[in-house]
């Protein structure tokens, strides 16, 4: 048989998808039957759960490939032994098209709550909208090759992207179109390249530490552009790498973003920072406190 032992790819863990909908979250859903302004609050619950709709979706161009090399013939003929309605591939889009359902759902409550009541509709609609952006990050980063650190020393995607990249070292002045990836503690430069199969993937380029970028936003030849570095070389522009996004949204989404990790991490530091000071004091004064007990005993 040529699909035996393909059936995980050609399913994803739909059945997993299944499960969890039948035994949990459409129970969770029932109970806000009588008061439906209230049911964002199910959706931020369960918000992790539904990173299985991320794994069916990064799948989801292998499970289609197999049915396009096995189009006919044997998914035909179980159709009509068994006299299923639809074919194969309308089943298996279901799991996508629910995340879309669920989405204009909480749009269509969104758009009747009274002002100031959307709070928890809102944060359940920005939980389904991440579902499909989790889920395309992560297909594109399991095209990445080539990188030597550990997912631990990566952290989560945040965003992904292909800009075009000057970089003012490179004998070459014309940019380079390259696909970017920004994790929790690196930023990641790959090119897309093509196996002998003709299948995309990324190529590992370079990267950066994301707490280490320096950035500056106004370029005088694009507002498309921006430029970062690492360290204190601001006027050296010989170490800038300058990126042009897309759009205008999607530069100010990046600058932001990388704006707000390096932001992040140096308040950890400094928190990390008073609690070491903290401490130094507390063992001081305990150290004190013993030694002057110590002398009053022995006198």
């Amino acid at each position: 048989m040529f699909l035996q032992c393909k059936e995980k790819l050609l399913f994803g863990n739909i059945e997993q998808i299944y499960d969890f909908h039948k035994r949990i979250f459409l129970r969770e859903l029932e109970k806000y039957e009588q008061i439906p302004e209230d049911v964002g609050h199910c959706f931020v619950t369960w918000s992790s759960s539904f990173d299985i709709y991320v794994e069916y979706c990064k799948n989801k161009p292998d499970s289609n490939l197999l049915l396009v090399q096995y189009h006919g013939g044997f998914f035909d003929e179980i159709k009509q032994r068994y006299s299923i309605l639809h074919p194969i591939d309308a089943y298996l889009i279901k799991p996508v098209q629910r995340i879309t359902k669920y989405q204009l759902l909480l749009k269509d409550l969104l758009s009747c709550s009274d002002p100031g009541q959307e709070g928890e509709i809102k944060d359940g609609l920005d939980v389904m909208l991440n579902v499909p952006k989790k889920a395309n990050d992560a297909m594109h980063f399991s095209m990445l090759e080539g990188y030597d650190v550990t997912m631990d020393q990566l952290g989560e995607v945040l965003l992904q992207d292909v800009m075009v990249v000057f970089d003012s070292k490179s004998l070459f002045k014309k940019g380079r179109e390259r696909r970017i990836f920004l994790f929790e503690k690196l930023l990641i430069f790959s090119k897309e390249i093509r196996d002998s199969s003709g299948k995309s993937k990324y190529q590992y380029k370079n990267k950066l530490m994301a707490n280490e970028i320096n950035i500056d936003g106004n370029m005088d030849d694009s507002e498309l552009k921006f430029s970062i570095w690492t360290g204190k070389l601001s006027s050296m522009s010989d170490y800038k790498i300058t990126m042009k996004a897309s759009t205008l949204e999607t530069k100010q989404n990046w600058i932001r973003k990388l704006n707000q990790l390096k932001n992040d991490t140096f308040l950890y530091s400094t928190f990390l920072k008073s609690k070491s000071n903290q401490q130094k004091l507390l063992n001081s004064t305990t150290t004190a406190t013993t030694s002057a007990a110590a002398n009053r005993i022995s006198r």
